[in-house]
């Protein structure tokens, strides 16, 4: 940067007084305070107060002090003043304006310095411009010509013998100003000197970049410095000489007009102003080799750093530098791709997960230590929830590096790749990719590949293990078991509110295995919903509910919840229809502590869940049995809607039904499909591919409900068309057949109003001559009580009769209603001795 000299001597005093005006409205006040009090201090110096100027006569001033809002050519041309400083907003920079439309500029501005520019050039200069110079300048640098201390000092398109020498910048004492270039033009100046030295002295060009050179100050050994992020990305990356003095060209045109200018002529196009690949060439770099590189697997592609753009052969293709990137090599703001997050503090001990899985990650720590980090990689599998990325971040952390987190679905193409390579590099950071199987096979290859950082993919253990498959580098597998129950206590617990019983908490972690985020987001729902019924703060029966609607949106259209709206005592069934649902209440009840690791009858390894088989006609009573029995256990029921979880494309109806069973696990659920003989019936012999990927869809969701650890429910009509394979995983089958006079004449009895408020309704005539189903029973009592209504009298004999004959005319039903002919309508009981009910 320039040094300057301060103070004066006794000369001072004989040179010629200067008027000074500091504008009051555009120097920031402190500013203005300090200024004046130094030109106050002048002894030749006169402070001119702004009222005393007028724009419309001669020069009342010989300087004007103002801040960059201020038009200088306005004031200058007006009159006001000969020469104007304008001081940027920070205070930290000037231009020095004055006749002649030329211009210094002088970085890091103190006092010292701005008294230096009050004398550093004649009131009137002059400037002869030949004609082939003044047609350049305006083809190339329209406007006015600048010349800058910190940055450009001449017309950079003008020829040697174009222009004058600027006066020199000289302090108080007439001195002349040291003057340093910073980086950027230090290392532009570089470049246009070495471009200059392989044009032909003799070529119109050739003048232009010698002029240039000779403007910008050479490029010597002097001016040898370049911006600090240059230095930084070149040796990060590895980048030869030439791909440096590269990359700087095709970023600098970014921000640096006479950069772009100057490409523009090597272009030779004003339009070009981004450099080409053939370019280095131009200052006698190795093209070949260079051109090579940037067709292989050089660092600046394979790193994007910079793309190539348009057609044709590698070297006309015009070189741009990624947008995340150029401002890092001049110390500006930049938005990087991807989010880098700071990894302290991550220590096994400080995981919430089972003290075997601690212990296990700091065994992998251990030996990860003094590994080369290229060829680190460790996959954390596990279902979703259960802290697969906390155990990703906390091995990350022992290599004392920040991490990327980035999920599959975003690393879909090449480019993206490779920028997660860039960025993992320049922040020395870890990658971790969640669900990897979301990326393109050859996009996974091409990460594993080519990233040089520490590598983890947190996944589903089946769905990575085709990935694993594709690697070159060994992985290391950590598994993250599900959370037990101690462990969900901890987390609710250290969550909940204080005032909480321990009780209701721990019922709430027994039924929900919930990670952080959800148990989070249940809590903030729980608390948002208190608040709007005029409580402080909610309580556990908020955050049960809170949690039961957070696990509803999870499901999504894959499974309906139902309500658990019968008792016991609204059925009725067969004692051995009985004694089985029996045994589905017993294993929720006790299922745990006998079959889990140390009950008493863990050596059946009989799994954690419970497989359930529901047959018999539509209408005998399969859901209603569903509903009760998980109402009994405490249970949530959700009935699977089937064309909702298989899907015709090939492996997404698998995902599905993975997903909707992992889900199910997270919590007291029980699963329901009814009409499963659509799913589970006998897989076909093979004839096409069409058979074959059913065959595959029924195999997954067989292992999928062995592995469940909750309570499956199938309901199916035709019990002899379920795949045998299926059957051999079923513990408790139950049977709904159609029911008998006696069971019929039991569920009218339950649905018809007690007997004292039936009137004139008799049951046995309703119930045993006609086979209807319980389903059917309460569809004609329905229809009876709305006929009732209709006719504003209470429920009698004859609505019931006609709900009857209604339900056994929707299934085209022939039956015998001789019984029931006082109460058909009037001039019916003769034509309705036999009907033949037609269909609705």
């Amino acid at each position: 940067m320039p040094t300057l000299s301060s103070g004066t001597t006794d000369e001072d005093t004989d040179m010629a007084r200067l008027r000074v005006e500091v504008a009051h409205d555009e120097v920031p006040q402190m500013l203005r305070a300090i200024i004046l009090t130094a030109l106050a201090n002048a002894p030749d110096v006169d402070i001119v107060d702004e009222t005393q100027t007028n724009a419309g006569t001669p020069p009342v001033v010989d300087v004007l002090i103002t801040g960059s809002g201020v038009d200088a050519g306005f004031a200058l041309r007006s009159g006001r003043a000969r020469r104007v400083i304008q001081i940027d907003a920070g205070g930290r920079a000037a231009e020095l304006h004055w006749l002649e439309n030329r211009v210094q500029r002088i970085e890091q501005l103190s006092i010292e310095r701005l008294m230096g520019m009050l004398r550093d050039a004649p009131a009137t200069l002059e400037h002869p411009r030949p004609p082939a110079a003044a047609k350049l300048r305006r083809r190339w640098l329209p406007g006015r010509r600048v010349t800058t201390v910190a940055m450009m000092a001449e017309d950079p398109l003008a020829s040697p013998g174009d222009v004058a020498e600027p006066p020199p910048l000289v302090g108080l004492d007439g001195a002349p100003l040291e003057v340093t270039l910073d980086p950027i033009t230090a290392r532009l100046a570089v470049l246009v000197t070495r471009i200059a030295a392989n044009r032909p002295s003799t070529s119109r060009q050739g003048d232009a970049f010698a002029a240039l050179a000779q403007a910008l100050g050479g490029g010597g050994a002097a001016h040898s410095a370049e911006p600090p992020g240059l230095t930084f990305i070149a040796d990060r990356f590895g980048l030869s000489a030439d791909e440096r003095d590269l990359l700087f060209l095709a970023a600098v045109v970014e921000i640096d007009p006479r950069a772009a200018r100057m490409v523009g002529l090597l272009n030779d196009h004003a339009g070009r102003s981004r450099p080409i690949a053939g370019v280095v060439a131009d200052w006698g770099g190795d093209a070949r080799t260079l051109l090579e590189r940037l067709a292989g697997d050089g660092p600046l592609t394979r790193y994007a750093l910079v793309s190539l753009e348009g057609e044709g052969p590698i070297a006309t293709r015009t070189v741009v530098a990624d947008a995340s990137i150029w401002p890092l090599l001049f110390g500006l703001d930049r938005r990087p791709p991807y989010a880098v997050e700071a990894l302290e503090g991550a220590l096994p001990e400080k995981l919430e997960a089972p003290e075997a899985v601690q212990t296990e990650v700091a065994r992998v720590i251990t030996g990860l230590q003094g590994q080369e980090p290229a060829t680190i990689f460790v996959a954390v599998v596990g279902d979703e929830e259960v802290g697969r990325g906390a155990i990703a971040r906390t091995v990350a952390a022992s290599l004392n590096r920040q991490a990327i987190a980035v999920a599959g679905a975003a690393l879909q193409t090449a480019a993206a790749i490779a920028a997660l390579g860039r960025e993992a590099m320049i922040a020395e950071a870890a990658v971790i990719v969640t669900d990897p199987d979301a990326m393109p096979v050859e996009r996974w290859r091409e990460l594993v590949t080519g990233l040089d950082a520490p590598l983890f993919a947190v996944a589903d253990p089946d769905r990575i293990k085709p990935l694993l498959l594709t690697t070159a580098r060994p992985a290391i597998t950590l598994a993250a078991p599900r959370r037990d129950w101690p462990q969900r206590i901890r987390m609710w617990r250290s969550r909940a509110p204080s005032d909480w019983q321990p009780e209701a908490i721990d019922d709430i972690a027994d039924r929900f295995d919930f990670g952080n985020a959800r148990i989070d987001a249940a809590l903030g729902l729980a608390t948002a919903e208190a608040r709007a019924a005029g409580r402080a703060a909610p309580d556990a029966a908020d955050a049960r509910i809170a949690c039961e609607r957070v696990r509803d949106t999870r499901f999504g259209s894959a499974a309906e919840r139902l309500e658990l709206q019968f008792e016991v005592n609204d059925i009725v069934l067969r004692d051995e229809t009985r004694r089985e649902l029996d045994l589905a209440i017993a294993w929720a009840q006790h299922g745990a502590r006998l079959f889990g690791e140390g009950g008493p009858a863990a050596s059946l390894h009989a799994g954690a869940g419970l497989a359930c088989l529901f047959t018999g006609p539509p209408g005998t009573g399969k859901t209603m049995a569903a509903q009760i029995v998980a109402r009994q256990v405490d249970y949530a029921l959700y009935r699977v809607d089937l064309s909702q979880v298989v899907d015709k494309y090939i492996g997404e109806g698998e995902k599905r039904i993975s997903s909707l069973f992992k889900e199910a696990g997270r919590s007291r659920v029980a699963l329901f499909f009814d009409e499963a003989d659509a799913l589970f019936g006998k897989r076909t012999e093979v004839r096409d591919s069409h058979d074959r990927y059913a065959n595959i869809a029924v195999d997954h969701m067989l292992q999928e409900i062995e592995r469940f650890p909750g309570w499956t429910i199938l309901a199916t009509n035709l019990s002899g068309n379920i795949d045998n394979a299926f059957m051999r995983r079923i513990r408790v089958r139950a049977d709904f057949p159609a029911p008998g006079p006696a069971d019929r004449c039991a569920i009218w009895n339950r649905l018809l109003p007690p007997p004292g408020e039936r009137g004139d309704i008799l049951v046995q005539p309703l119930a045993e001559p006609y086979e209807l189903v319980g389903g059917e029973i309460r569809n004609a009592v329905y229809t009876a009580h709305l006929l009732a209504a209709s006719e504003g009298t209470e429920l009698a004999m004859r609505h019931c009769v006609a709900g009857l004959a209604r339900e056994l005319g929707k299934s085209g039903r022939v039956a015998d209603l001789g019984v029931l002919a006082p109460w058909l309508p009037e001039g019916a009981a003769g034509r309705a001795r036999i009907i033949r009910a037609v269909p609705d």
